[in-house]
């Protein structure tokens, strides 16, 4: 299908008629629509360089554009350094990613990542979320996930 052509043929595939659209597209649907079509093909993303999942799970899955890597297990800063051979594997860096979500054993821990997190990422830092968990696979004291964009 072209985007760029028949309205009414974006309304046939947003399931709108031209009478609920006003003769408009919302742009937030249309975002999601294109993004689910543009997907496409999920690649798995494997390094022997880290360790393995411990599940049923990617170390990483590329996907439009983006590498989303599974939460990497460990002490600060062996957890950056097995991030980051996961990111190369999927032809990424540190500087390509966008959005970091950090998990705690104890909050008390923040002030120390920081200090080591800043190291790894440059400026413009990722977007970021860190939390205090109630426990992490293996007894781990830190977990790390990211998305970069490749």
């Amino acid at each position: 299908m072209n985007w760029e052509g028949d309205r009414e043929e974006r309304r046939r595939w947003l399931g709108k008629k031209e009478s609920e659209t006003n003769g408009n597209i919302t742009n937030s649907r249309m975002c999601v629509l294109m993004f689910v079509l543009t997907v496409g093909i999920k690649e798995a993303v494997q390094t022997e360089k880290a360790p393995s999942a411990l599940g049923p799970y990617s170390q990483a899955t590329k996907a439009n554009n983006f590498l989303f890597v599974s939460g990497v297990l460990g002490l600060v800063p062996e957890v950056l350094k097995n991030m980051g051979e996961i990111l190369k594997a999927g032809g990424a860096s540190y500087a390509a990613v966008v959005k970091t979500t950090i998990m705690l054993a104890d909050l008390k821990d923040f002030k120390k990542v920081n200090e080591i997190y800043a190291k790894y990422f440059p400026s413009p830092a990722p977007a970021r979320s860190t939390y205090q968990v109630a426990a992490l696979p293996l007894d781990a004291k830190i977990e790390i996930e990211c998305i970069a964009a490749i």
